[in-house]
């Protein structure tokens, strides 16, 4: 179900949409509790209640040491765990040869991820052959 630009889900607000998969949709929003954008993701509850996440990882091509908490569809790329919003606009501008996005686990400081000690982590580019490199490092 389409979510309107101003809906506030949590605390975060909508702006506009990003894309839409199968696998959900994805809002750019505005994180209230930080005052910084962010990428939402809204899944489908037949998705959201699928116990069998890795089989959809497996068939989209996350090599399973990419494995994060979240997987979505944006275009014709899969973007796999805390991925910064910024770094999901910059692969959808520049379209670059590529399966997709990762950040392997869940990293303090990624987004969704705040609260604790911040650490740092590399956002990962990844190819269809399972090969990866470091797309952006925050």
């Amino acid at each position: 179900m389409p979510v309107s630009p101003g809906t506030r889900i949590g605390a975060y607000d909508v702006v506009a949409p990003l894309g839409e998969g199968g696998m959900g949709e994805v809002y750019r929003a505005r994180d209230t509790r930080l005052d910084r954008i962010v990428a939402l993701k809204i899944l489908p509850s037949k998705i959201a209640d699928d116990p069998d996440l890795q089989a959809r990882r497996t068939a989209l091509g996350v090599p399973p040491s990419l494995a994060g908490c979240h997987l979505t569809q944006m275009d014709s790329y899969v973007i796999e765990g805390h991925v910064p919003v910024d770094d999901i606009l910059k692969l959808l501008s520049e379209r670059p040869a590529a399966r997709g996005l990762a950040v392997p686990g869940m990293p303090s400081g990624s987004p969704g991820m705040e609260g604790g000690e911040a650490e740092k982590y590399d956002v990962l580019i990844f190819s269809a052959d399972g090969s990866s490199k470091i797309y952006s490092s925050h």
